[in-house]
């Protein structure tokens, strides 16, 4: 995860979930999100989402935003799972004293306009047929 404020490229909207598999406080670098900075939200304009390279704006420009938006950090022990909409303004924090584990995983439209970055092999399609139609679909495999 980037420890520069940025957007996430994927989508207009995206929804990741993050799950802490270690405790998490100010030392290990927690997660922060900028509230109300997606598309449509009050601050979604201000260093808005490049489709589809993502942002990475300016340090002193989102100091300036910073001043009208309060940053929410996100610690929490062991199993704490957080939902967000990465288009928003968001970064890693600095891992000082321990590290952060965690777990994050994300949904993309099956209208995701960038092309899959895995293959499945023969072997996979074949252990992949006895799988029900919504499971195959779920593994881009329908």
């Amino acid at each position: 995860m980037s420890q520069r404020w940025h957007r996430d490229p994927e989508e207009p909207r995206l929804c990741k979930m993050f799950v802490y598999l270690n405790a998490v406080d100010e030392s290990a670098g927690p997660f922060i999100y900028l509230p109300r900075t997606t598309r449509g939200r009050e601050w979604g304009h201000v260093l808005p989402q490049k489709l589809p390279g993502g942002s990475y704006p300016d340090e002193k420009a989102v100091s300036e935003l910073l001043k009208k938006v309060e940053a929410r950090v996100m610690s929490g022990p062991p199993g704490t799972v957080m939902f967000c909409d990465t288009t928003g303004l968001h970064r890693g924090g600095y891992a000082t004293r321990k590290e952060r584990i965690m777990f994050t995983a994300f949904y993309t439209s099956p209208w995701w306009s960038d092309s899959p970055r895995y293959a499945h092999t023969s072997e996979s399609l074949t252990s992949l047929s006895s799988l029900d139609p919504a499971a195959r679909y779920a593994l881009g495999s329908s």
